[in-house]
């Protein structure tokens, strides 16, 4: 009887993950499409296929049609984006985090060009002078399991099934980031074995106990530390009172900030890459068009200030704009993974290899039991193609090819010189 995918997907078996539409025990129906859309842009995700995981997310955004006639389905005013003048946002960051102990960033969860740009960031916030880094996605046993183990395993957390999540978690433990998870444990969820909880209820208990969490474990013993945050979506809302959707708005970053007495300064990447509601929608894509985004950047307005999120959202100090590719040819990466610091794409022959679904993984050696790709490219059902891109740093890798229920060693020993 075949499994649902997030179980596959969470032992690391994502050829056989692919395509599989069993649903959770218990599940009600209804929640199915959502709970099978949610499969294929996370599977696309884990596996590569950025590109396509971003228009399963957002698939109007993909549209040739941009519409100025409806001013109320925009986010910005089409007519003025001209001018917007685009800054690379690396430099706006390190300068804008001067004075502030709590930065906060956000990712759409099936976006790992988002998880790229944590990794470039995380340099400069280390030399700006901060030293803790607290992961949503991390487990409650991720650290203790990192220490056992040396290395990255699939006990950090279901999201590190990306690997590059899993570039985050390294680029900051190289760079002696003290780094922490921060999510609801177990003991600390809410119970509601005897009342209606209503979601507003749960996201409120959530959100409270992973500030108090990042309280606890810094600022209770170290009140001047500074700390790096990165959050999924909403999370990082600053607002409180009630948002226009009824729910309460004390979100973790509103919450952390009336712990600590500080203001953080929130990072939005999710409303520039046209994740979420059409106005967003409408407004990056014009946005990507006409000003041509091909760096990480901020928009400054001709006041000299910077484009936030819309506030029907939530509130954020920075939008940042990552570039948009909009096709890739099979078996290539996007030009944003090629140019991660340190890596280049290095060729695999896969012509000997007709069985279909099939995912291609580096893994570095000596492999550790358990351990993550370094990276990963998935072939689908009817896609013809012999070589496959995989982004790799120097260093000795084994490669590996994952077909439904079994895999196998491609090549025991690869060498990326760096030459």
């Amino acid at each position: 009887m075949q499994e649902p995918w997030s179980n596959l997907a969470a032992r690391g078996e994502y050829a056989a993950a692919i395509g599989s539409e069993a649903l959770p025990a218990g599940m009600p129906s209804e929640f199915a499409t959502s709970f099978l859309a949610d499969a294929e842009s996370q599977l696309l995700n884990f596996t590569g296929r950025y590109v396509e995981a971003h228009r399963a997310i957002s698939p109007n955004l993909f549209e040739s049609e941009i519409s100025s006639e409806s001013p109320e389905r925009t986010w910005l005013d089409l007519n003025t984006i001209d001018e917007l003048t685009a800054v690379d946002a690396f430099d706006y960051i390190r300068s804008a985090v001067s004075g502030r102990q709590i930065v906060i960033i956000n990712e759409s969860h099936q976006m790992g060009q988002h998880r790229a740009v944590m990794s470039e960031l995380l340099p400069i916030l280390r030399e700006e002078g901060f030293t803790h880094f607290g992961m949503e996605a991390l487990s409650e046993v991720a650290e203790t399991a990192w220490q056992s183990n040396g290395a990255p395993i699939q006990e950090l957390g279901f999201y590190f099934n990306d690997p590059l999540m899993t570039n985050v978690l390294v680029t900051a433990d190289a760079l002696n980031f003290d780094w922490f998870a921060y999510e609801v444990r177990g003991e600390q969820r809410l119970d509601c074995s005897e009342r209606q909880c209503s979601r507003s209820d749960r996201i409120e208990h959530r959100e409270t106990a992973q500030a108090q969490n990042i309280f606890d474990r810094v600022f209770a013993t170290n009140p001047e530390a500074r700390v790096v945050l990165y959050v999924g979506l909403r999370h990082l809302d600053e607002a409180r009172g009630m948002s226009e959707d009824g729910l309460g708005n004390n979100w973790m970053a509103a919450v952390l900030a009336e712990l600590t007495g500080l203001d953080p300064l929130t990072i939005d990447q999710v409303s520039g890459s046209g994740v979420g509601p059409d106005e967003v929608v409408q407004s990056a894509r014009a946005i990507h068009h006409q000003l041509n985004i091909d760096v990480p950047s901020v928009l400054i307005d001709q006041s000299g200030h910077v484009v936030e999120p819309p506030q029907a959202r939530w509130d954020a100090d920075i939008v940042l704009f990552s570039p948009i590719e909009w096709e890739v040819a099979l078996g290539e990466r996007p030009g944003w993974m090629q140019s991660l610091s340190g890596r280049m794409p290095i060729a695999i022959d896969i012509s000997s290899l007709d069985q279909r679904p099939i995912v291609v993984q580096a893994f570095r050696l000596p492999k550790t039991e358990r351990a993550l790709a370094v990276d990963q490219y998935a072939i689908l059902d009817g896609e013809a193609v012999e070589q496959v891109d995989l982004i790799l740093a120097p260093g000795q890798y084994a490669i590996e090819v994952q077909m439904p229920g079994e895999s196998h060693t491609l090549l025991d020993f690869l060498e990326v010189t760096g030459d």
